[in-house]
């Protein structure tokens, strides 16, 4: 993948696939779960709910492996399979439990595959995006080929949107930011602290004249800030704030 290519293109497992091996079990997760956040209005079962609720705290080091399995043990009996007919409404809960499962992946799952967090995170983007793509679709009721078309351009715009949650985790990791630790000012530390722990993630503007005052000009930084798109937990910028991996 070339730099071009990262910050123009339109699949996200593709970019995923770029930073397998380099990327953290904790952005993963963190990504996995931004991909549950999505679709959380879909999300049938309390237990999965909880299960995206665990998913963020074990990343964060919050949560315990006991409730990791937990949560992970109680998500197959969210699953409801239909027969991907687009009409059919059962799907769209089937996808987004999906989702919530990728994001609860154990770090020793799957030995062979060393990289198989990368596995997961891709698996959950592409399962919040069918559930997505199913919760448009049955409402073509009695109208399969109507129904697939919505489903597939619904499809295409959820994999858009994840691919701006993969740059909004990993930024472009073909050009390093250098954080300079003067920029850490409390009203800084503050601002990116309430944006993680809060999901205030409304104040970014405000982050970014904060961190203009304390003297970052780094165009990168604050370009990312005072953009419009989506942030989420893992935010690049808000991580180097914070000093997270």
């Amino acid at each position: 993948m070339t730099e071009a290519e990262w910050l123009n293109g339109a699949d996200p497992q593709a970019m995923l696939e770029h930073v397998r091996g380099t990327a953290s079990h904790r952005k993963l997760r963190l990504f996995a779960a931004a991909c549950c956040r999505q679709v959380w209005r879909f999300l049938g079962h309390e237990d999965s709910r909880q299960g995206v609720i665990v998913a963020e705290r074990y990343a964060d080091g919050l949560a315990s492996e006991r409730e990791r399995q937990a949560a992970a043990a109680a998500i197959p009996r969210c699953y409801s399979y239909g027969d991907e007919d687009p009409t059919d409404p059962g799907n769209v809960d089937t996808f987004a439990t999906e989702a919530v499962a990728c994001a609860l992946f154990a770090d020793n799952d799957c030995p062979p595959i060393t990289t198989y967090a990368t596995t997961c995170a891709i698996a959950a983007a592409h399962a919040s995006a069918n559930a997505a793509a199913y919760a448009a679709s049955v409402s073509v009721a009695g109208n399969q080929d109507a129904a697939a078309r919505v489903a597939d351009r619904v499809y295409a715009a959820a994999l858009r949107q994840r691919v701006s949650l993969v740059r909004d985790l990993f930024g472009n990791p073909f050009r390093a930011v250098a954080f300079d630790a003067v920029w850490l000012t409390p009203e800084v530390v503050r601002l990116a602290r309430a944006a993680y722990d809060e999901r205030a993630f409304d104040q970014m503007p405000d982050l970014a004249e904060a961190l203009d005052r304390a003297g970052c000009t780094h165009q990168e930084i604050q370009r990312h800030c005072r953009q419009p798109g989506e942030h989420v937990r893992g935010c690049w910028v808000v991580d180097l704030i914070l000093g997270q991996q």
